[in-house]
Order: structure tokens, then C-alpha cells, then sequence
């Protein structure tokens, strides 16, 4: 099954965060495990419209290839 265009139109392919932005930048900076279970909709995001999705935890892993 396919996601509706409309809920990602944003998305760009591939999807690039800018280097040292948002809780992702801190993530890859740090090089340090992120979680967060208790946002508010205040945090600085390197993709802004992931506050659509009304997200209230996440954890993010830096990634090594």
C-alpha cells in the first residue's frame, strides 16, 4: 500500500538534513543516542513539518557505515 501523496509532499528523495540542525544534528554532531519522551512541540527540528505529526517521544541513533 502506498502513503497518500498529500502526507508527503515534503519529503525529497533522497531526504538530506542539514549538517549540525535540529535534534537529527545533535544526534550526528554528538555522535550520542537522543531520546525525548516528552515533547511539546518547541523543539527545533531540521525538518519543521515532522511537528505535524504531533510526535509526544522519539529516539534517534547515530548511524555508522
Amino acid at each position: 500500500m502506498e502513503p497518500e501523496k498529500s502526507c508527503v509532499s515534503w519529503v525529497t528523495k533522497p531526504m538530506r538534513i542539514p549538517y549540525g540542525q535540529g535534534m537529527s544534528g545533535q544526534v550526528i554532531t554528538r555522535d550520542e543516542v537522543v531520546v525525548d519522551n516528552d515533547l511539546d512541540g518547541t523543539e527545533t527540528l531540521a525538518v519543521p513539518q515532522f511537528h505535524n505529526e504531533n510526535f509526544r517521544s522519539i529516539a534517534m541513533a547515530p548511524m555508522h557505515a
